[in-house]
């Protein structure tokens, strides 16, 4: 197997995990598992990791749980007992390092989510109330990175789910997709960079008769653009939306898969919008695709059409880069652990039916 950027991942005290270990990561991961055993808690992390838990992704991660409340003055404010929900048992203990994320007995190569209340005299930061939110730093290869919260931030930040990581670009596909604005331009750099041929290519395992891919304003000539598709032997361009939303989920995959170049990309509940039928293809087109551009693909699944697309698609390629990981509690209640299927025991238990979900 060729480099990766993480080839193996260790959790403690983040969400529903106490102290998780991934021995062993591939190049394309499919991460199973019951309800609420952290299949999105586990991505979550990945996000906090390659990004360094910036601060608008950890904002962005409050708010796709629903753990920001409103104030009457219509905007958001951040408290400890917010923030609490990030922490394994919901506890946070005062200046004390409470998360850490990143490759095992390695802290060149994790970073550690730190949280403090408001103290002016040790860092210098107004006191914004004893219950709210003053700090957290992040510790990554022995240096600090403080970000401050003001006691009331307002909710016009909009959604950002594509960053910089240290190891490169890093892109999120959420359940409903990546969305309008960050289609556009997720495009406009494709065409820049010579991969816009990879996503027509996508495109076309639902509909082989695309010939082109264009992205047009709207009736006001606002700033939304909408992805059209020119078909061969017609006229005029399509609205891809009208060609269901498969079609939407594709186009969404495709980009991000291609945003995704020397870093990583992560995708909530692969399955969906996507017939069983066309699934092994796009894994091909993950697979080929990761492996040209070096990203590490991390999804979630609740579907056994899901998986079996997977590793059909995984004994295709004979790199030995692919890995299903299941979470599970452990038998005596102390935790979740991860248990990780290769190719071969991949192979042995879809053919033989064994429940790995």
């Amino acid at each position: 197997m060729s480099d990766l950027h993480l080839d193996s991942l260790e959790i403690k005290n983040f969400r529903c995990f106490e102290h998780l270990v991934i021995e062993k990561l591939g190049r394309v991961n499919l991460i199973v598992g019951r309800n609420s055993v952290g299949k999105t808690c586990l991505l979550e992390a990945i996000r906090l990791y390659t990004s360094k838990a910036f601060m608008w992704d950890l904002w962005q991660i409050l708010i796709d749980r629903d753990d920001i409340y409103y104030k009457k003055d219509d905007n958001v404010a951040i408290d400890i007992d917010q923030l609490s929900s990030l922490f394994y048992n919901l506890k946070i203990v005062k200046y004390v390092q409470n998360i850490e994320i990143g490759k095992p007995n390695n802290d060149a190569q994790k970073i550690t989510l730190n949280i403090g209340y408001p103290d002016g005299d040790s860092i210098g930061l107004a006191d914004v109330g004893e219950r709210s939110l003053g700090f957290f730093y992040i510790t990554h290869n022995s240096q600090k990175i403080f970000h401050k919260f003001p006691a009331s931030l307002g909710f016009g930040l909009g959604l950002t789910l594509s960053y910089n990581s240290p190891k490169g670009n890093r892109t999120f596909v959420p359940t409903g997709g990546i969305g309008k604005f960050l289609a556009a331009r997720l495009w406009d750099q494709a065409v820049l960079e010579g991969t816009d041929a990879i996503v027509l290519k996508t495109l076309r395992i639902l509909v082989p008769k695309i010939s082109n891919i264009y992205m047009i304003s709207g009736d006001d000539n606002g700033p939304i653009r909408y992805p059209f598709v020119k078909l061969e032997n017609t006229e005029n361009p399509i609205r891809l939306s009208s060609m269901g939303d498969g079609m939407m989920r594709v186009f969404g995959l495709a980009l991000a898969t291609v945003k995704s170049k020397n870093g990583y990309l992560l995708i909530d509940e692969f399955e969906n919008g996507l017939h069983h039928s066309v699934q092994v293809d796009i894994w091909r087109m993950i697979f080929e695709t990761a492996k040209l551009l070096n990203t590490q693909v991390f999804a979630t699944t609740h579907s056994w059409d899901c998986v079996e697309a997977f590793q059909e698609a995984a004994a295709e390629d004979h790199n030995e880069e692919a890995m299903l990981i299941r979470l599970q509690r452990k038998k005596d209640g102390t935790g979740i652990q991860a248990i990780s299927y290769d190719e071969r025991r991949m192979a042995i238990a879809t053919e033989q039916g064994i429940e790995v979900r």
